[in-house]
């Protein structure tokens, strides 16, 4: 194999090669977002409409945030990712879940899933991954399986510059993100992607999920801490929150 420094060009077969080690390497099991900081998207999201129904986990993984949404009798949870191993790993985990109504392989828009079907999907640390061939189907395909007035919660990094996290290949020199990361956002880059897709936002802006977790008061103080003493300090995290246009609000736009 030759060593020549090269940029990546992602595709399905990489992107999948990559997340399948990634699902099954123990070393990076308590390293996943969904699973460090679930409960507190889900307490933050709670703010703006409460979380009932039918709701769609959006890119679920190894079925971290699914587990954290389970908790709530409220629910019926249904998961789609782009991996046959991951969905069917998924199947399998959440056999005995009563609330559980199974993970759909993504192979093509639009999906099995119906029109108007959930109240509210998350699509969780997952925008970011989007290569240009699955952003902009992705989002139609969130609006359409949304019922008016349904919700979307959507979280990615804040601001991330990219190529602080490259890594490279020492066999071939292929340079990529080490999380396969293709696209970075600002509140106002992210609330201008959504927004063409019919959404009505009711929050899009920087913020830190831990701060609603368990330890939230720790991260709060430390916070406070470095807005205080770090002049260019920024939120970690990014929140877009949206509703899905209702037909007669939709009727009086036109």
């Amino acid at each position: 194999m030759e060593y020549k420094v090269h940029n990546v060009e992602w595709n399905d077969k990489k992107v999948g090669q990559l997340w399948d080690f990634y699902n099954n390497y123990p070393g990076f099991e308590d390293l996943w977002f969904s699973k460090a900081v679930g409960r507190g998207i889900i307490k933050f999201a709670s703010k703006f409409k409460t979380i009932s129904g039918d709701v769609l986990d959006y890119g679920m993984g190894k079925g971290h945030f699914a587990t954290y949404l389970l908790e709530n009798k409220m629910v019926n949870v249904y998961g789609c990712d782009f991996s046959e191993e991951t969905v069917l790993n998924n199947e399998q985990r959440f056999k005995n879940e009563s609330y559980f109504k199974g993970c759909v392989l993504i192979k093509e828009f639009p999906s099995s899933f119906k029109e108007n079907q959930f109240d509210y999907v998350f699509l969780i640390e997952a925008i970011e991954h989007l290569t240009d061939n699955y952003l902009h189907p992705t989002l139609i395909e969130i609006h359409r399986v949304l019922k008016p007035g349904g919700v979307v919660i959507i979280t990615t990094p804040n601001n991330e510059d990219l190529n602080k996290q490259n890594v490279i290949c020492p066999d071939c020199g292929c340079v990529f993100h080490r999380v396969q990361h293709v696209r970075s956002f600002t509140a106002a880059s992210l609330k201008r992607l959504v927004n063409k897709h019919g959404f009505i936002d009711l929050f899009c802006d920087a913020t830190d999920f831990f701060q609603f977790t368990n330890k939230g008061n720790v991260y709060k103080v430390r916070n406070i801490f470095k807005k205080r003493f770090f002049a260019n300090y920024q939120y970690p995290h990014l929140a877009y929150i949206g509703r899905k246009t209702k037909n007669e609000e939709l009727a009086q736009s036109q």
